[in-house]
């Protein structure tokens, strides 16, 4: 027997639900790890943008952002912050809102450029 044959499922539908309630456990038990370990690490930009990820594909975009917005606020290293604002326009991009993956983008390279300009001033 599979992982999904469970013998109270009788029909393709019961087990195909069966599933998805398993993926959306452990879906769920993969965003609760992240969060655990933002707050073991909240500097952790990988750990971040995984968790916003994971948060879209579970709850949309809103959700998403809102991760990425809080590390925004708690960030004052422009390359966090322009690493998160690459991370927000791609999940923009990818919901549909170019307008605003523009506006990340546009955000994250004045950051970056910044960050250069200042590099070449302190040589």
């Amino acid at each position: 027997m599979g992982d999904f044959e469970d013998p109270e499922c009788d029909s393709e539908s019961d087990r195909a639900e069966a599933m998805f309630s398993k993926i959306q456990d452990e879906s769920a038990a993969a965003r609760e790890v992240l969060r655990e370990g933002l707050l073991l690490n909240s500097q952790s930009v990988l750990l971040r943008v995984a968790l916003a990820k994971a948060e879209y594909a579970a709850h949309g975009l809103s959700a998403a952002r809102l991760v990425l917005q809080d590390g925004l606020r708690n960030r004052a290293a422009p390359s966090v912050a322009e690493q998160l604002l690459r991370s927000m326009g791609a999940l923009q991009a990818r919901d549909g809102d170019m307008s605003s993956a523009r506006k990340s983008f546009e955000s994250a390279v004045r950051l970056a450029g910044g960050r250069q300009s200042q590099g070449r001033n302190e040589k």
